[in-house]
């Protein structure tokens, strides 16, 4: 598996966040790479996909520093995610075909099993989760874990509970 952390902040949606980290940001002037020599040159500071794993996991900084304040702040903004994720635009080859202007080979698309929650603010706060068995007699049913208390979850749920912008409880 692989686990990658999703910049929120002025993203409304995975796939939005996903394609700022492989546009990537210029580091240019003040800001430019500096080489082990010394010196500065304007690059690209971007993250692509080698290989697609055959489970990934996905983080979203929702907790960041402020310097003004000098203190942690959550980010409490909405960010969208679908139940089922194509991955393959972010790749090294689904840049590489985007670049020529040939379609991309279809990939298999990733399904969400599971999303963790946090209530609270960035001082503290309680964490739970939502997940949804693929083998078994439950699967493809989703619950919620809360502590030791599990329950069904009804998963058309999700974007109200799970998306940020507003409270979720479990």
């Amino acid at each position: 598996f692989l686990q990658i952390e999703l910049d929120l902040k002025g993203h409304r949606s995975i796939e939005e966040s996903f394609r700022a980290l492989v546009d990537g940001e210029r580091l240019e002037g003040d800001n430019a790479y500096e080489l082990d020599s010394g010196g500065k040159v304007a690059a690209v500071k971007r993250l692509c996909l080698g290989e697609l794993p055959p489970t990934l996991v996905i983080q979203l900084k929702r907790f960041e520093f402020d310097y003004e304040k000098m203190v942690n702040v959550k980010l409490n903004s909405e960010c969208s995610f679908p139940m089922r994720l194509d991955c393959s635009p972010f790749t090294r080859r689904g840049l590489e075909c985007a670049a020529r202007g040939e379609p991309l080979p279809p990939s298999p698309p990733y399904e969400l099993a599971g999303v963790v929650v946090h209530a609270g603010s960035s001082g503290g706060g309680h964490y739970f989760s939502y997940a949804c068995p693929r083998d078994g007699p439950t699967a493809g049913k989703w619950f919620a874990f809360n502590d030791t208390k599990v329950t069904r979850f009804d998963e058309a749920r999700l974007p109200q509970q799970c998306y940020g912008g507003g409270a979720a409880a479990a």
